[in-house]
């Protein structure tokens, strides 16, 4: 076997509320030395998440759960792109595919 290398458990950042709490603490911290505000709230109806970052230009981001509202805040606030995948069992995120052409 010619595969030598250590496996590592991963975060579940965008399902685990702790695991995105780590990630709310590292984009807070990201800004040279100065302080993000980062809030999340609950939306009126079931399964709706919002997240907002200060300081990155961007409105709300929106998740079914609010690791997920973070963690695609985080993202867009890096300036990663990130779509939706609509009818999807929980309204999950992905990044876009590359084109292979």
């Amino acid at each position: 076997d010619d595969c030598n290398f250590d496996a590592q458990a991963l975060n579940l950042y965008s399902f685990d509320i702790a695991a995105a709490w780590e990630v709310v603490e590292a984009v807070a911290h990201s800004d040279g030395g100065g302080t993000r505000t980062v809030v999340v709230v609950k939306g009126a109806v079931a399964n709706q998440y919002f997240c907002q970052i200060a300081g990155a230009n961007l409105p709300p981001m929106e998740g079914s759960t609010a690791p997920l509202a973070i963690c695609i805040a985080a993202l867009k606030a890096k300036g990663v792109e990130v779509e939706l995948r609509l009818g999807a069992p929980s309204g999950d995120a992905t990044l876009p595919e590359d084109d292979e052409d």
